[in-house]
């Protein structure tokens, strides 16, 4: 299970054991998806969110709010780009901290990991490239991680002094009185930054994009503090 998925449910309460499973298994072909103990239809990924805010144990909700695409969209585009190509793209990176996490426990057999880590990385290129204009897109590295620092600077920003940046809002305030979906995205992506990547940072175990995404999360205040707020409330 995907850690934005996992950390919705936390939010919400819902009791949840994850299983081992692969993309051929969901009825949508991607993961994570949901086995809910009272429904017999699987709850995929995408619509995962819709079905925790109608099963929360979270008393308190009282509605939900029209999350901001403009910011969804920072994460699946600069973001998300950056991060598959520091993780997965970048080859130190991808043998220090990929393989031995979703490559090597499959087989000892160094070209069975070769066989797994090949479509692992290709995906991931394919990705970034086509995000790219112009008939042969080329990768330009300083241009996506700078994009990527725009895009967490723009998040802090819009965080601002509030714990939440997105959520069921306060009959009276208004204000998100606890995380979103929005919330459990961001967490997903600076916790592996800040837990993994820069635990490796200064023993050049990791890759020049990977240490640029621990210096963009390190250099806003307010994400960091996002980061920490959730994992004290909700894994301690």
């Amino acid at each position: 299970m995907t850690g934005s998925a996992k950390t919705l449910l936390k939010f919400h309460d819902i009791k949840f054991n994850i299983i081992v499973s692969t993309n051929h298994a969901s009825p949508s072909g991607a993961l994570p998806f949901l086995l809910a103990a009272n429904n017999a239809s699987p709850v995929s990924s995408s619509n995962l969110a819709a079905w925790v805010t109608t099963h929360s144990n979270i008393h308190q909700v009282i509605s939900s709010p029209l999350h901001s695409t403009t910011y969804h969209a920072l994460l699946t585009g600069p973001i998300r780009l950056a991060y598959l190509h520091a993780l997965y793209v970048e080859p130190t990176t991808f043998s220090t901290i990929i393989a031995p996490l979703y490559v090597n426990p499959c087989s000892s057999s160094h070209l069975v990991r070769l066989s797994i880590s090949w479509p692992l990385r290709a995906a991931a290129h394919a990705e970034v490239t086509a995000s790219l204009s112009g008939p042969t897109p080329h990768i330009d590295g300083e241009a996506l991680y700078s994009d990527m620092e725009e895009a967490f600077g723009a998040l802090n920003i819009f965080l601002g002094s509030r714990d939440w940046f997105d959520g069921p809002e306060h009959e009276r305030s208004g204000k998100a009185n606890m995380p979103g979906e929005l919330d459990a995205i961001v967490f997903a992506y600076t916790q592996v930054i800040l837990a993994v990547l820069d635990e490796r940072r200064h023993d050049f175990s990791v890759g020049p994009g990977a240490r640029r995404l621990v210096d963009a999360v390190r250099s806003q205040a307010g994400i960091v503090r996002h980061r920490d707020r959730i994992l004290s409330q909700y894994y301690h």
